[in-house]
């Protein structure tokens, strides 16, 4: 089991958010990421995606995501 709390982001619009974690979590855990780091990256690609409007143009790069978890 894992547990994880999303990054605090300024949001805007949560269209797209969900697609973003799922899209984020499988990808993740196929790369071999162990359950709690994957769901620690999987939550930071949905923060990312909330913060702009739209689901396609709200989807995250890598980077964005990664830049968000190291702050």
């Amino acid at each position: 089991m894992a547990w994880a709390t999303p990054p605090a982001v300024e949001a805007v619009d949560a269209t797209g958010a969900g697609d973003a974690f799922v899209a984020a979590i499988v990808v993740a855990l196929l790369e071999g990421m162990d359950p709690a780091e994957a769901l620690r990256f999987a939550c930071a690609a949905g923060a990312v995606a909330a913060t702009r409007p739209g689901a396609q143009p709200s989807a995250p790069e890598r980077h964005e995501v990664e830049a968000l978890l190291t702050g």
